[in-house]
């Protein structure tokens, strides 16, 4: 029998979306300490133990089960039923003792939410890799739309940039709280990503659906944080903590391709194209909205991209 593996290395951006900007389907350019340079992209956007669960305990059920009242009633089921599989999980977890045991019990806990977010990955490749060859009439399928949305909004939760908001927010509260918030992210970021994803399914139809084409000279840049907000009201400033009343939600998909969910009429409808001044001004609040770095097709455009 095959052993398995276990995932340490966890991955908060995937390596096949950051191929989108590669040029030989193997490096990309980013910031790093050394200035621009160029990596593959199997060894970015992770860290390591990143997802690693915390078995369980009365309080962080307590805790969880808050969070989840407070979730809309049509997914609150859902994230009820995960609750109840991670709490089995941990049951499992106390019963696996001995040094014989020791793989399966490194194997819940570092492999549980990065096979979740491997899953998400799996089912949106075809769309991301369709999308990407110029085919947008794959989203007139519902559950090719549900899975890109999906893929959204795990995307916009399962950041550092999102775990450092997440820590932000718990810091003028008690001691008690912040350690259950520490040691429940792995939950919480699935639970604010399936809330996302269902939020943008939910309310689709009345928001403005908008496909910037770039065909300038200036590629769109991405980055390890890479579902921003770019609404008027808090476009080019920094985040004050506080949740934002209206969002424009801004994917880029390539270096030529960007997918918005919109609150506002800013950006138009449809399928748009992006001049100079728009590009300048998004892979500017790209840069704004990274963590630690930002990703790009060629040297020039991540050098020159200033906040």
């Amino acid at each position: 029998m095959k052993k398995l593996q276990i995932k340490r290395k966890n991955h908060y951006i995937w390596a096949h979306y950051l191929k989108g900007w590669s040029v030989n389907n193997q490096d990309v350019y980013h910031r790093a300490k050394k200035g621009v340079i160029a990596s593959s992209v199997k060894g970015l956007g992770r860290e390591i133990d990143f997802y690693k669960m915390s078995p369980l305990e009365t309080d962080d059920i307590q805790f969880l089960q808050q969070w989840i009242s407070i979730t809309d009633e049509p997914i609150r089921k859902l994230h009820n039923s995960f609750l109840e599989k991670m709490i089995a999980f941990s049951c499992v977890y106390r019963l696996l003792t001995g040094d014989e045991h020791q793989a399966e019990r490194d194997i819940l806990v570092h492999n549980t939410i990065e096979d979740i977010h491997s899953t998400v990955e799996g089912d949106v490749r075809p769309i991301i890799d369709a999308l990407r060859a110029g085919d947008l009439s794959i989203l007139n399928d519902e559950s090719a739309l549900n899975n890109f949305h999906s893929y959204i909004g795990h995307q916009f939760a399962r950041t550092k940039h999102s775990r450092s908001a997440w820590e932000a927010a718990a810091s003028s509260l008690s001691v008690d709280y912040r350690r259950l918030m520490q040691r429940n992210w792995w939950f919480l970021g699935v639970l604010a990503g399936v809330n996302v994803g269902y939020s943008i399914a939910r309310y689709y139809y009345r928001k403005k659906i908008v496909w910037l084409v770039n065909d300038t000279d200036v590629p769109f840049l991405t980055s390890d944080n890479p579902v921003i907000n770019v609404h008027p009201t808090v476009r080019d400033k920094k985040l004050s903590g506080e949740p934002p009343s209206h969002t424009d939600f801004y994917f880029p998909i390539s270096p030529k391709l960007a997918y918005m969910v919109n609150d506002s009429d800013t950006y138009g409808v449809g399928i748009v194209k992006a001049d100079v001044e728009l590009v300048k001004t998004l892979n500017s609040n790209m840069l704004m909205r990274s963590s630690e770095t930002v990703f790009g097709s060629s040297k020039e455009i991540i050098r020159n991209t200033k906040i």
